[in-house]
């Protein structure tokens, strides 16, 4: 049909009556093994194959396949469905690497989501880092308003950001589950679509505690040094 012939990037004089296998050749999504035919194919239980097209470039498809078969149940050919999904399948890859990445940051990271309805963020991932932090289960932070997160000594120039989506950066005092407070630095960054609607603000938090004492007893030294 049309569609195949745009996605062979050839006419269908050049399609009508050709091999296949020469068309269109299959590879396996988990090795990239090239299946010696389109017959090979069917053998095996997979529906994810690897193909490239006539400019070698790599495309993710879903075949399905049907067989025709004539009042003897005789397979007499077959009607190939084809489904490019690479866009899909790469936007899943980068997302999986950017999750990959988010968990091994030695720095705390939330994703918080914007409702609309409430005018206020939801929790929507933490990494093992802020949990570390924070000491508490990811089953406690997930779903939950952000400002779970905000105690009486939170910082109020934070939590105005946040209600201005804007970029910000601040140290505050955050409460651990066991009780223990710790000066952190916050992080925001709003991501928006592209329609430059807010959905997401991404904060990165760090514990400053050791930090802050190092620089304010080296601020004393210098005092004292200048006496």
């Amino acid at each position: 049909n049309p569609a195949t012939q745009r996605f062979l990037k050839k006419p269908i004089q050049a399609i009508l009556g050709q091999s296949f296998d020469q068309l269109l050749p299959l590879y396996c999504l988990e090795d990239l093994h090239q299946y010696n035919s389109f017959l090979d194919f069917l053998d095996t239980d997979s529906d994810k194959i690897i193909c490239f097209d006539n400019k070698q470039e790599k495309r993710y498809l879903y075949l399905q396949v049907s067989a025709l078969k004539d009042l003897y149940n005789s397979i007499q050919g077959y009607v190939i469905s084809l489904n490019d999904f690479t866009e899909q399948f790469l936007l899943r890859a980068k997302e999986s690497m950017l999750v990959s990445a988010l968990a091994s940051s030695q720095e705390g990271i939330i994703v918080a989501e914007l409702d609309p309805h409430l005018s206020d963020y939801k929790i929507k991932y933490v990494n093992q880092s802020l949990l570390l932090l924070l000491k508490t289960k990811v089953e406690t932070l997930l779903g939950k308003p952000l400002a779970t997160l905000f105690c009486e000594n939170f910082n109020a120039t934070i939590i105005r950001a946040l209600s201005e989506n804007c970029a910000y950066t601040a140290d505050t005092i955050i409460l651990c589950e066991d009780g223990e407070e710790k000066l952190t630095n916050w992080n925001l960054s709003p991501f928006f679509d592209n329609q430059l609607q807010l959905r997401h603000t991404i904060i990165t938090i760090r514990d400053v505690t050791q930090l802050r004492k190092m620089e304010e007893n080296l601020r004393q030294t210098q005092k004292i040094e200048a006496v």
